[in-house]
């Protein structure tokens, strides 16, 4: 209550377990004895707060991670918006935007890029300003570029889609990074007004108490248009009560539709 109090940022709903162990991982990387040793540094150092933030919300995220995903949502799920005159999508948790120039590639192949707009948002203001950046060394962009090949084996290539900027780091092309607009956002606790055909929210409910789930998965259907889909992670579980926002689209994919609420 005393960091959402001075902070407001509300911590009370993560799933409990998770929490835990992020906390003590806290504890180990800044030589901290206690969790009062903790506490005090929180309430009274705000760059601290931030950076404790960030471990917090550390994100799981690589370029065309789980490629089958990538290739199912490029010829199943695509198909669905082709004749439609725009493709709104959220990236809700985005982390530091690989998932982003992910989608941006898949949609520029697809060939529908241009009609194609985004908004992609998380937690850390320093993962969002890496992912404005979209700047990612070279050792990354080689593991990416594996990911890239097993997605679409018939590419042109990751780096095709690259800058260099110097020997250990490359910057994607500005037609991907026109794609979206990022932004930091508190997701458990900040309004969204707009409308989405896709929301991609992946690896991140892994977090969350059932209760925070319900309600993010509430905004989550109120945030998208008729016949719009929920892509989750692999590792996310959705609480029993789920049925009443979405209904499976493609259980493999752990990609939902939703239900229209009276």
């Amino acid at each position: 209550m005393a960091i959402f109090t001075k902070y407001g940022y509300d911590f009370s709903n993560y799933e409990k377990t998770s929490f835990k162990r992020r906390i003590q991982r806290i504890l180990y990387k800044y030589e901290m004895n206690s969790i009062l040793d903790l506490w005090r540094k929180i309430l009274f150092d705000k760059e601290f707060f931030l950076e404790m933030k960030d471990e917090i919300s550390v994100g799981m995220t690589e370029m065309f991670r789980n490629p089958d995903f990538w290739q199912k949502i490029a010829s199943d799920i695509i198909p669905k918006f082709e004749d439609k005159p725009t493709l709104d999508i959220w990236h809700a948790g985005c982390a530091t935007g690989e998932e982003i120039y992910s989608m941006a590639i898949l949609l520029y192949e697809k060939g529908i890029l241009k009609k194609s707009k985004a908004l992609a948002t998380d937690l850390s203001d320093n993962f969002v300003a890496t992912a404005k950046k979209a700047q990612y060394d070279s050792e990354a962009i080689d593991r990416y570029s594996k990911n890239y090949l097993e997605y679409n084996p018939n590419g042109i290539g990751l780096r095709n889609y690259l800058c260099k900027m110097d020997e250990d780091s490359f910057v994607f092309r500005d037609f991907l990074k026109d794609y979206a607009f990022i932004k930091q956002q508190n997701l458990v606790s900040e309004p969204m007004t707009s409308k989405f055909d896709i929301i991609f929210c992946r690896n991140v409910m892994i977090y969350f108490n059932d209760e925070l789930k319900i309600k993010v998965l509430k905004m989550f259907n109120e945030s998208l248009k008729p016949g719009g889909l929920l892509c989750i992670g692999y590792f996310d579980a959705l609480p029993r009560n789920y049925e009443q926002y979405f209904e499976y689209e493609e259980s493999s994919l752990k990609l939902f539709r939703k239900i229209e609420v009276n």
